[in-house]
């Protein structure tokens, strides 16, 4: 209880937003399974699902950027409320298409709007927050995210071998929940009022003024590439080594998610005195060794290990990634710069299925899981190349 009393006297819209995410990570039925739903039910080849997957993760990058802009100049509750609204009645719409590929459209709506929210969410937990509680509120909000989804990938994969169309209305039922939530609950700070005389810089102007941000972006969508396995190779793996497969994947969804419980407090605890692109670092090599071990067996036994160490990985980039942005965004653009967060996943999600997909149909999982390996080796080495140049003076961020 130690560990989790660090989360005490937050601000009380953190908590709202925190609940929110729990509650639409519950939810969160239809997108960890979109993989096995469009290889069971459709009947998809590998290569054809990771090209359908490449198309639905793109989608976020032009969502994500106009969801900073429109944060940054109305408000980031307004943003919040209207678009959760359109991405449920997308997801809802998905019924009518649910065993043709034209559930690729509205499922693809739904991201983009989906997409649309989530800078608004990131901007609005900075803006009640300071640089001494940041990262405990980045590092709560994941938690409870990661609550929600312990105990809703187990019931995921019994939905999924039950009945998939009950995917796509436990999500919107839970999603509408959670927005009737944001209503009534989260509150908005008044924005700063604007320099009339000064011509607004845009956010590739911020970023350009920032060289060593460009190189931390890189590596983050590196990351990413290697997350997306858990959407994509990681549930072909489940298959392949056994009959239940479908249930094997949600069971180590669930208990990612209450190693997330556990771990994250303490993780938390331990490394806020490191800085962040250290801790950044530590998670490419456990990202890396974390799939790396599958190379050499698909036991369930392996298959656990391996979860525990990718979700330290998750841990360390989804709290101190997201701190790292939050900090050295301007005020004026912290939706904006939030909004990087989708575009570094849309980007690296997209190529992953692209890619993967590609791979372990000609040359297997072990290649996959080998690739990976490597990626997460390479993306630790560059950050910790950018933290020591820091001590040199080089022009590099905070």
């Amino acid at each position: 209880m130690k560990l989790f009393s660090q989360y005490k006297d937050l601000p009380s819209t953190v908590y709202v937003l925190a609940i929110t995410r729990g509650i639409n990570s519950f939810g969160s039925f239809v997108f960890p399974f979109l993989t096995l739903y469009l290889t069971t039910v459709l009947g998809m080849t590998n290569s054809e699902t990771g090209l359908a997957l490449t198309f639905i993760s793109l989608i976020p990058i032009p969502g994500s950027l106009l969801g900073g802009y429109l944060a940054d100049t109305f408000g980031r509750k307004k943003v919040i409320v209207y678009a959760e609204a359109m991405a449920i009645l997308c997801l809802f719409s998905c019924l009518f298409f649910d065993k043709s590929l034209g559930m690729l459209i509205p499922l693809g709506l739904n991201k983009f709007f989906v997409s649309i929210v989530r800078p608004s969410l990131m901007a609005l937990i900075t803006d009640h927050t300071e640089v001494k509680n940041r990262g405990r509120s980045f590092s709560f909000v994941y938690l409870l995210n990661n609550i929600g989804m312990s105990f809703g990938s187990m019931m995921g994969g019994f939905i999924m071998t039950m009945n998939p169309k009950l995917l796509f209305i436990g999500d919107g039922l839970t999603s509408l929940v959670a927005l009737i939530f944001v209503i009534l609950l989260a509150k908005e700070l008044p924005s700063p009022p604007k320099e009339k005389t000064k011509k607004e810089v845009s956010l590739a102007r911020h970023l350009f003024k920032m060289p060593s941000l460009l190189l931390v972006i890189f590596v983050f969508t590196l990351f990413s590439f290697i997350y997306g396995q858990v959407n994509f190779a990681l549930p072909l793996a489940t298959k392949e080594a056994f009959k239940n497969g479908a249930q094997v994947f949600g069971t180590i969804g669930s208990l990612n998610g209450v190693l997330v419980i556990f771990l994250t407090p303490l993780l938390c605890r331990t490394m806020d005195r490191f800085h962040h692109l250290i801790n950044c670092s530590l998670a490419g090599v456990f990202y890396g060794l974390g799939f790396g071990v599958l190379i050499f067996s698909t036991s369930i036994e392996v298959f656990f290990v391996s979860t525990l160490l990718w979700t330290i990985g998750e841990i360390l980039t989804n709290t101190y990634g997201e701190t790292y942005l939050s900090t050295v965004a301007p005020q004026t653009h912290r939706a904006r710069f939030n909004s990087l967060t989708p575009i570094i996943f849309g980007i690296g999600g997209s190529m992953s299925s692209l890619v993967m997909g590609v791979i372990s149909e000609h040359y297997g999982l072990k290649a996959v899981w080998t690739f990976v390996l490597c990626l997460g080796l390479l993306g630790s080495y560059i950050l910790l190349n950018i933290y020591f140049k820091k001590h040199e003076k080089i022009n590099v961020l905070p």
